[in-house]
């Protein structure tokens, strides 16, 4: 059997490329016209772009990733036309008078003609003030041009209006490709409950910023909105309405997916307040698989209403009933999930895009054949530098200089008052730090003073001891006479002494450590201390020891005198009398030693009901003290963690510090 002949298979687009270029005018604006632009030029390779602002061009030789500036009255001369060579086709995608005046220079100096894409409502006047003058020069220009594009049946429509139905033009929708999808990163918004509503791409007035600040304050505060892009005013991440619109930043087209389920988005909001032609984002949308609802009017309404891919409310609603219907959505999500995923099956490809742009281009060269034209001819690149301007006039990127300004303005502002509130902080741990510095001093001193009165309470003890002992020596004679009667006296007198010092050590303990437990708790209260209070608790203090070391000189002065006289009594008694008679002696000098002993039970009584007292009032005083602690840790709670924590730290050292010692 014979072999077939091979058939080589050609690329329409790559055989168009191949034959000439196209130079597309545009405005310097950015936004969904360079995409577009940019998705031609990706299949015409050989294509090239000239951005136009007033006082400049920049021409950009795509393939080559050159750009070269040139100053608008420079394009008119001969050197830079001859630079240019010869496109095929120029191709407008604006009315607006800077790329008017360069597409007639242009088309006249190189003897072609344009093609227009009309990429947005200006042309018919917008929602601009424009006067009369200029929509008809925009109008004009629309007639003259050789072929026209609309991206939607309702910008034919309005074309219809503004020029009227005999004017010619072909449907060609923008072409997106599903992105491959990366990974977004992580997404970082203080708060963990997911975000219902996504709205997708930079937010301005005219995209309708104000009307969602209106919506999201009608929803219920559980209704979080997420703005996947930026907003005037607000380019880094952050609230723009603290837990209710939170702005994610840029972002790159294969991140969205990624961004919108990482959000827990439901349905995508478009609050659009000026009519689109055809969205982007809308099409981004269905291809990362959510629904969406928007304004009924415009591009958006009618894709929506075409596909049933989502919902739409009229462009007069207010904000409550858009907030009532995007409820409804929320619930209703998941029943038009197959219209998404139909809608974003039947989006039109770049590629597609560009073969219907290209059969456009061909009809229009083809109605010029009989023009008496040089051949197409590529661009030097080398001869326009040669007259090209040494940078960017700053006009080219005005617009967007001045947005950014306004950026900058309100983001030093955020700056100064972050400031303000840091210098407030810092001011206010600087002087917490001090009076903490006070409070560790007084219990330095408060610790010193129970020292001292410990010390000096030994030394009271030693010389009681002491005393006990000569006592003890002085008595060896009169226990000789009657031991029964001595040892009984001394029992009784050391069972005495035992009590009374074990209930000077209990009761001093308990002072011990309830001044030391004030002390602590005023450590940890801070600023709201009341050093009155303590000063008051250790005034008392003093004076109940001072009452204690008085009532136990009391005593022991008594008990001494008593053992004295008891003493002497014995040894008159031994010289003198009969021992009927010291017997006598010796009983009344008895019930003389009994009521010593009674005198100094009442003196111990009355110490003692003293001690209680003292008891009571420092009881009160840390409760007191426990009332200002709560207060401190209310207080204390307000405090940002950033500084609470080293704060409470610090203390809990220095408090286990002095708790060791």
């Amino acid at each position: 059997m014979g072999q077939r002949p091979a058939v080589l298979t050609v690329d329409p687009l790559a055989e168009a490329a191949a034959s000439g270029y196209v130079l597309h005018v545009v405005p310097a604006n950015g936004g969904g016209v360079d995409r577009y632009v940019r998705d031609i030029c990706a299949h015409r390779s050989r294509d090239c772009i000239l951005h136009v602002v007033p006082e400049q061009c920049v021409f950009e030789a795509v393939e080559a990733r050159r750009f070269v500036p040139v100053a608008h009255d420079r394009m008119a001369d001969s050197a830079a036309i001859r630079a240019l060579g010869r496109p095929v086709l120029l191709h407008a995608h604006s009315t607006l008078a800077p790329v008017r005046e360069q597409v007639a220079l242009l088309s006249s100096a190189l003897a072609v003609d344009y093609v227009l894409t009309l990429h947005d409502i200006d042309f018919a006047g917008g929602f601009g003030e424009v006067d009369n003058a200029e929509r008809e020069a925009r109008l004009d220009f629309v007639r003259k041009a050789s072929q026209r594009a609309v991206p939607s049946a309702f910008i034919s429509e309005l074309l219809s209006t503004a020029v009227g139905a005999s004017v010619t033009r072909q449907l060609i929708e923008n072409g997106v490709d599903p992105a491959s999808t990366s990974r977004a990163p992580s997404v970082t918004t203080g708060a963990r409950e997911p975000f219902q509503l996504a709205v997708v791409g930079a937010l301005g007035t005219h995209k309708g910023l104000n009307f969602l600040h209106e919506v999201v304050a009608a929803l219920p505060p559980a209704v979080r909105v997420v703005i996947i892009g930026y907003a005037d005013g607000q380019l880094t991440p952050g609230w723009l309405i603290k837990n209710r619109l939170w702005v994610h930043g840029a972002f790159q087209p294969c991140e969205l997916a990624a961004l919108l389920a990482d959000y827990g988005a439901r349905v995508a909001l478009f609050p659009n307040r000026q009519p689109e032609s055809y969205s982007y984002a809308l099409s981004d949308v269905w291809l990362s698989g959510l629904p969406a609802f928007g304004p009924a009017a415009g591009a958006i309404g009618e894709r929506i209403s075409q596909t049933g891919a989502g919902w739409t409310y009229p462009a007069e609603s207010t904000p409550e009933t858009v907030a009532g219907r995007l409820l409804e959505c929320i619930s209703a999500a998941d029943s038009v999930a197959s219209c998404v995923n139909k809608a974003a099956a039947s989006l039109a490809s770049t590629r597609v895009m560009a073969e219907q742009l290209n059969q456009v281009y061909e009809k229009t060269m083809r109605s010029l054949d009989t023009h008496d034209a040089p051949a197409s001819g590529a661009p030097h690149i080398e001869t326009l530098e040669a007259i090209a301007e040494t940078h960017l006039n700053g006009h080219f990127f005005r617009g967007e200089l001045s947005k950014l300004s306004g950026d900058l303005a309100f983001s030093q502002t955020q700056a100064a008052n972050s400031d303000l509130a840091l210098k407030a902080v810092t001011l206010e741990y600087d002087a917490r730090g001090e009076w903490i510095a006070t409070l560790e001093a007084s219990l330095t001193e408060c610790k010193a003073e129970v020292a001292r009165i410990e010390h000096a309470r030994v030394i009271e003890h030693q010389q009681m001891e002491a005393a006990r002992r000569d006592e003890r020596e002085q008595a060896d004679a009169a226990r000789a006479i009657d031991r029964a009667v001595s040892e009984a006296a001394r029992e009784a007198d050391r069972e005495a002494d035992r009590e009374r010092f074990e209930e000077a050590r209990s009761a001093d303990r308990e002072r011990f450590e309830a001044a030391r437990h004030i002390d602590r708790e005023l450590f940890e209260a801070a600023r709201i201390a009341d050093r009155e209070q303590l000063e008051k608790a250790r005034h008392t203090e003093r004076e109940a020891l001072e009452a204690a070391r008085k009532a136990d000189r009391e005593m022991f002065e008594a008990a001494r005198i008593a053992d004295r006289e008891m003493f002497e009594a014995a040894r008159i008694a031994d010289r003198d009398l009969s021992d009927a008679a010291r017997a006598q002696e010796l009983a009344q000098q008895r019930a003389e030693a009994e009521a010593a002993r009674a005198l100094a039970h009442a003196a111990h009584e009355k110490y003692a009901a003293k001690l209680q007292q003292d008891i009571t009032d420092t009881l009160a005083i840390a409760h007191q003290q426990q009332r200002s602690i709560a207060i401190y840790e209310s207080a204390l709670s307000m405090i940002p963690p950033l500084i609470r924590r080293p704060m409470l730290a610090r203390a809990e050292r220095s408090i286990s510090m002095k708790v060791a010692q």
